[in-house]
């Protein structure tokens, strides 16, 4: 059984959040361009559109 320490503990709970900081982050936006879709906006400036990858990809 391998046995972190205190430190290392706090990093990888560190590491954690702000990984899911930045997916937070990544959703608002991807949240704020559909709602301005759907109430007819125009939207932010997107990516081109690209036929290779995700739909969520599509989107950014």
């Amino acid at each position: 059984m391998i046995r972190m320490n205190y430190m290392e503990k706090i990093d990888v709970l560190d590491l954690i959040i702000e990984t899911l900081k930045e997916h937070e982050k990544a959703l608002d936006e991807i949240v704020s361009r559909l709602d301005a879709r759907l109430n007819g906006e125009a939207g932010e400036s997107r990516k081109p559109h690209s036929t290779n990858g995700s739909s969520l990809e599509n989107w950014r």
